[in-house]
């Protein structure tokens, strides 16, 4: 998913058109979870932040919409700490990093 999404990217940087990249976002979609969240590679079982960042906005760079948003905005909210910052996961510390993924993957899924 994190060489997914930096490929992804970059194409799109460089003007490529991304959206006719039908094999990578079937690949990426396989990565979300109903339960919400995406996981680094498919049928793997729990989905971290950053495979969740790497997922909504490799799709968000394609076009797409992901499939079960409020789910995975409850996974985001869930990974959130008593001193507001958010951690990889529902157990963990808060980072700067993992702030700033939750904080974009819910703004990212606003505008969708």
């Amino acid at each position: 998913m994190n060489s997914t999404y930096h490929a992804v990217a970059s194409l799109f940087n460089l003007g490529y058109p991304v959206k006719m990249l039908t094999k990578t976002r079937e690949y990426v979609k396989a990565c979300e979870k109903p339960s919400g969240g995406f996981t680094v590679i498919p049928n793997s079982f729990s989905p971290y932040m950053e495979h969740t960042y790497y997922g909504v906005t490799t799709l968000s760079l394609m076009g797409e919409k992901i499939k079960y948003p409020k789910e995975t905005a409850r996974f985001v909210l869930n990974c959130q700490n008593a001193n507001g910052g958010f951690a990889r996961s529902e157990v963990g510390i808060s980072t700067f990093e993992d702030t700033f993924y939750a904080v974009s993957i819910l703004r990212t899924i606003s505008r969708m």
